[in-house]
């Protein structure tokens, strides 16, 4: 039985997602579809705004538990100068 703990746990941590490092953008969210959305969004030039945004509605739809639309949050834009573009709550 023991054997087979072991067994069960090497195969769920050889499983595990390695960090990804990138040089022009990255996108990552908690299902992989969604994550995809995103990464469409940014190379058919689209900025990171835009990538959550669509990201955020595609969670809507492919993991509605993580509360997305009508739930309570915040998003701020900061632009490179460091204003603030954006206020959302």
């Amino acid at each position: 039985m023991r054997f087979i703990g072991l067994l069960l746990l090497f195969v769920f941590v050889a499983d595990a997602h390695q960090p990804v490092r990138a040089k022009q953008g990255m996108v990552v969210a908690q299902e992989p579809n969604a994550a995809h959305v995103g990464l469409k969004v940014l190379q058919s030039g689209g900025n990171a705004a835009d990538a959550a945004i669509a990201i955020a509605m595609a969670l809507a739809v492919t993991h509605p538990s993580a509360g997305n639309i009508g739930g309570g949050g915040f998003f701020v834009i900061r632009k490179a100068d460091g204003s603030t573009a954006l206020r959302l709550s």
